[in-house]
């Protein structure tokens, strides 16, 4: 004799059954549902319980493939923001760097132009010359001071 669990397809019933050989059918104790078993119970058991448990392991790898995949999905649309985020930062700052070049540059002609005014004679040409080499000064440093602040807040 074997003693086997069963569960009944009528109620759900947990049975636990003791097998005699040439036993073909039960009976629920709790619904009274008629249950065949076939001479090769055991077997089929194994069988099934195998199926089942082979279906859950697909169903559930499955799922964490696809919650696996939209965490990478995620990651990867983060990892793409942070690193066009960077570029952008790069960008800038190779922008400002040229901007700065630019205006010291800017400050540097004016410096030349305000002393050559002062230098030469103050008649003719040089006259107003002077004065533009110093608005070339003073707006250079201004916009130099913006720059440089811009890129103190990028940080």
């Amino acid at each position: 004799m074997k003693l086997v669990k069963l569960t009944c397809p009528n109620c759900g019933a947990k049975l636990e059954v003791e097998l005699q050989d040439g036993r073909t059918q039960l009976f629920c104790q709790y619904c009274g549902q008629k249950i065949l078993l076939s001479p090769d119970y055991d077997v089929n058991i194994n069988i099934n319980h195998n199926i089942h448990k082979e279906i859950h392991e697909t169903y559930t790898d499955e799922a964490e493939v696809k919650k696996a995949e939209a965490e990478l999905k995620r990651e990867e649309t983060n990892a793409k923001k942070v690193d066009q985020d960077l570029i952008d930062k790069y960008r800038r700052r190779e922008i400002n760097k040229k901007i700065i070049i630019a205006l010291i540059i800017i400050i540097t002609i004016g410096a030349l132009l305000d002393f050559f005014s002062t230098v030469a004679d103050n008649k003719g040409a040089w006259n107003g010359i002077g004065l533009t080499g110093l608005n070339m000064i003073i707006w250079g440093i201004l916009f130099l001071i913006i720059v440089i602040e811009d890129m103190k807040k990028e940080k």
